[in-house]
Protein backbone atom coordinates (compact mmCIF):
# COMPACT_ATOMS: atom_id res chain seq x y z
CA UNK A 1 0.00 0.00 0.00
CA UNK A 2 1.14 3.50 -0.83
CA UNK A 3 3.68 2.37 -3.40
CA UNK A 4 3.75 3.00 -7.12
CA UNK A 5 4.09 0.60 -10.03
CA UNK A 6 7.90 0.53 -9.78
CA UNK A 7 7.77 -0.27 -6.05
CA UNK A 8 5.33 -3.09 -6.80
CA UNK A 9 7.63 -4.39 -9.54
CA UNK A 10 10.55 -4.44 -7.11
CA UNK A 11 8.52 -6.45 -4.60
CA UNK A 12 7.30 -8.73 -7.39
CA UNK A 13 10.88 -9.35 -8.51
CA UNK A 14 11.94 -10.27 -4.95
CA UNK A 15 9.00 -12.70 -4.77
CA UNK A 16 9.77 -14.17 -8.20
CA UNK A 17 13.43 -14.70 -7.28
CA UNK A 18 12.61 -16.22 -3.87
CA UNK A 19 10.25 -18.75 -5.50
CA UNK A 20 12.67 -19.57 -8.33
CA UNK A 21 15.71 -19.97 -6.08
CA UNK A 22 14.25 -22.56 -3.69
CA UNK A 23 13.31 -26.07 -4.82
CA UNK A 24 10.04 -27.32 -3.36
CA UNK A 25 9.90 -30.70 -1.66
CA UNK A 26 7.43 -33.14 -3.17
CA UNK A 27 6.81 -36.39 -1.42
CA UNK A 28 9.72 -38.03 0.41
CA UNK A 29 12.96 -36.72 -1.03
CA UNK A 30 12.00 -35.37 -4.43
CA UNK A 31 12.25 -31.63 -5.10
CA UNK A 32 11.01 -29.64 -8.06
CA UNK A 33 11.92 -26.23 -9.40
CA UNK A 34 9.07 -23.73 -9.56
CA UNK A 35 8.92 -20.42 -11.37
CA UNK A 36 6.67 -17.44 -10.84
CA UNK A 37 5.21 -14.87 -13.21
CA UNK A 38 3.98 -11.58 -11.76
CA UNK A 39 1.82 -8.78 -13.12
CA UNK A 40 1.81 -5.46 -11.26
CA UNK A 41 -0.39 -2.38 -11.40
CA UNK A 42 -0.97 0.59 -9.13
CA UNK A 43 -3.73 2.98 -8.13
CA UNK A 44 -4.53 5.47 -9.58
CA UNK A 45 -2.14 5.29 -12.55
CA UNK A 46 -3.49 1.96 -13.79
CA UNK A 47 -7.14 2.34 -12.77
CA UNK A 48 -9.46 4.48 -10.68
CA UNK A 49 -11.09 1.59 -8.83
CA UNK A 50 -10.12 -1.85 -7.57
CA UNK A 51 -11.68 -3.66 -10.52
CA UNK A 52 -9.68 -1.62 -13.05
CA UNK A 53 -6.39 -2.03 -11.16
CA UNK A 54 -6.88 -5.80 -10.88
CA UNK A 55 -7.70 -5.96 -14.62
CA UNK A 56 -4.50 -4.01 -15.40
CA UNK A 57 -2.43 -6.35 -13.22
CA UNK A 58 -4.06 -9.37 -14.85
CA UNK A 59 -3.17 -8.03 -18.29
CA UNK A 60 0.43 -7.59 -17.16
CA UNK A 61 0.45 -11.15 -15.80
CA UNK A 62 -0.83 -12.55 -19.10
CA UNK A 63 1.89 -10.60 -20.92
CA UNK A 64 4.53 -12.02 -18.53
CA UNK A 65 3.37 -15.54 -19.35
CA UNK A 66 3.29 -14.84 -23.09
CA UNK A 67 6.82 -13.41 -23.01
CA UNK A 68 8.32 -16.56 -21.55
CA UNK A 69 7.19 -16.82 -17.93
CA UNK A 70 9.29 -16.42 -14.77
CA UNK A 71 9.27 -12.64 -15.08
CA UNK A 72 7.65 -9.47 -13.74
CA UNK A 73 5.64 -7.26 -16.09
CA UNK A 74 4.21 -3.83 -15.31
CA UNK A 75 0.78 -2.65 -16.41
CA UNK A 76 0.78 -0.31 -19.37
CA UNK A 77 -1.34 2.71 -18.71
Amino acid sequence: PGGNRETAATVGERLRKAVSDKPFAVGGTDAISVTCSVGVASFPSDGHDAKAVVAAADGALLRAKALGKNRVERARS
